[in-house]
């Protein structure tokens, strides 16, 4: 074979080979799992400003065990002893692919106390508030497709720790979650997972998404943790959970919310 066809060959070769590794950068929940989004947050007052990284993962490649890591370029631009981290991944499809019911993954405080459920309204604002933040993140031109992104709080909209009517979800997703999703940097954060409860169609008696207040839901401790420390080293460390064990938690979750149901009935 002659060289000029070597070369042609490998060329097309490396075209294939970016284009199969590609991906878009921050994607949001509307048609299923969004990016994993993690937020640097400088809370130094009068100089507050925040760092997005896109982690290269989905809601659903962290829950199947898939783990990454990376480090933030424009670490020295923040003032890493008063700057917090967060993690958030959402899913606001709705439209029946399998995974419908505003699922929600997100950082914990360390040390804090995650309520053991919650409103179905209350996970739908709080999607809404991270998806918000997600697609002006893919829109803004300070981003440009990069998949690090850097905001002051006085001179973009997409600053981290704003909270609804502006894009960002602050520290509990613009007041919606009862606990707090950031830790201080060199501290490791959990992820859990927060589903919606579900309810009994009468009409066919199949269990079915709730868009209703006042549905419980629980949020699943995870063998999912996350760190970044103050040099701008970040990781992701995710262990899949067998597919028996989420049949056993989901039936755990069911017999929570009957449970609930039976007690006011009884009441």
């Amino acid at each position: 074979m002659k060289l000029s066809k070597l070369f042609g060959a490998a060329a097309i070769l490396g075209l294939l080979l970016i284009s199969a590794n590609a991906q878009a950068v921050y994607v949001d929940g509307n048609t299923g799992s969004s990016t994993l989004v993690l937020t640097l947050w400088d809370q130094t007052s009068g100089a507050e400003s925040s760092i997005s990284i896109d982690t290269g993962l989905t809601l659903d490649q962290v829950l199947g065990g898939t783990s990454a890591s990376g480090t933030v370029a424009g670490i020295g631009s923040l003032n890493t002893a008063n700057t917090v981290f967060n993690l958030g991944a959402g899913d606001t499809d709705i439209t029946g692919n399998g995974n419908e019911g505003y699922r929600l993954l997100t950082s914990v405080t360390n040390g804090a106390s995650v309520p053991g459920a919650m409103t179905n309204q209350g996970l739908r604002d709080a999607n809404s508030n991270l998806n918000a933040f997600i697609e002006t993140l893919v829109t803004n031109p300070g981003c440009a497709g990069a998949a690090e992104c850097f905001a002051a709080d006085t001179s973009s909209a997409f600053y981290a720790g704003r909270v609804a009517p502006f894009p960002g979800y602050g520290d509990d997703f613009g007041g919606q979650m009862p606990f707090s999703n950031t830790n201080m940097l060199g501290m490791l954060a959990n992820l859990v997972l927060i589903e919606p409860g579900t309810i009994t169609n009468p009409r066919t008696g199949e269990m079915e998404f709730s868009d209703t207040a006042g549905v419980l839901i629980t949020a699943l401790s995870l063998p999912i943790t996350a760190s970044v420390d103050a040099l701008g080293n970040w990781s992701v460390t995710a262990v899949p959970v067998p597919a028996a064990v989420w049949l056993f938690l989901s039936a755990l979750a069911s017999l929570g919310v009957v449970s609930r149901r039976r007690q006011a009935v009884a009441a």
